[in-house]
């Protein structure tokens, strides 16, 4: 059995490269009768959900034999409190575990309360899908800058993962670091967002996991799409420092959708 692992998407009205994008993981799940995971933020916002979930259903509809589980993001938690998942999909919640083939799958999103749920639950799933960023408790400010989102920090906690005794967790939230690790036995899966992750040939990332003699694991191949991307070549003059990086991606930031479609190749020598 093999699952398509991804995650924020955020569609957003406006902008048609989103629904491509799902279109396209649709299509590879599809073809090769994977379970298509989203780990959270399909939407990037309640009133996306509600403009863009009939054009989300026609795309699904082009694959009659779909099967999905996706779960809230902080971005489109408020739309799913009420709404039904797409057709052919299940929405996780409160880490309740479903069937799922050979599978049993619980999620929840997005976390504010680490794991303690997942602990309490008797059937001890193969697949655990949640919204949020791993800390040690310890060291939590290990993942500080790269989870901050506008104050809002969503914790995983480590050793809560470790004591799960779960074989994988697929997370959503990061969407610049596609990771993959083990966290005591088990593995832990950030599949990013595809719609800006991919090699350095513009080449789109798909994680695979696959189901075998009763053990999930990742797979050791990912899926890469067509390229996708245009090219930014930059060239860093002798002498740059590491801080002149740093405020050129904030310049990029600040002017650049984030969901744009734009790869950055810096080139030169950068002083530490």
């Amino acid at each position: 059995m093999k699952l398509l692992a991804t995650g924020d998407f955020h569609l957003r009205r406006g902008d048609k490269s989103g629904l491509e994008v799902l279109q396209e993981a649709a299509s590879i799940a599809a073809n090769e009768d994977a379970l298509f995971v989203i780990a959270g933020d399909l939407f990037d916002s309640p009133q996306d959900a509600e403009t863009l979930m009939p054009e989300v259903e026609a795309v699904l509809k082009g694959f009659p034999s779909i099967r999905g589980v996706l779960v809230a993001g902080e971005n489109d938690e408020q739309f799913w409190r009420d709404a039904s998942p797409p057709p052919g999909f299940l929405l996780l919640k409160n880490f309740e575990p479903v069937h799922v083939g050979r599978l049993v799958v619980c999620g929840c999103g997005p976390l504010r309360d680490g794991l303690g749920a997942l602990l309490k639950v008797e059937t001890k799933p193969d697949l655990v899908v949640i919204h949020g960023t791993l800390f040690l408790r310890e060291k939590p400010e290990l993942f500080m800058e790269v989870a901050e989102r506008g104050g809002e920090i969503l914790p995983i906690w480590g050793e809560e993962v470790a004591d799960s005794g779960v074989s994988v967790i697929v997370a959503g939230h990061l969407h610049q670091n596609l990771w993959v690790g083990r966290v005591g036995k088990t593995t832990v899966v950030y599949p990013a967002t595809p719609r800006v992750v991919g090699d350095e040939t513009g080449k789109r990332f798909f994680v695979w996991l696959e189901k075998e003699n009763d053990e999930l694991k990742v797979a050791k191949r990912r899926v890469q799409s067509a390229q996708y991307r245009e090219c930014l070549d930059i060239w860093m003059a002798p002498g740059t420092e590491w801080n002149d990086l740093t405020r050129l991606r904030r310049a990029l930031e600040a002017v650049v959708d984030p969901a744009a479609h734009a790869y950055v190749k810096i080139r030169g020598e950068v002083g530490m």
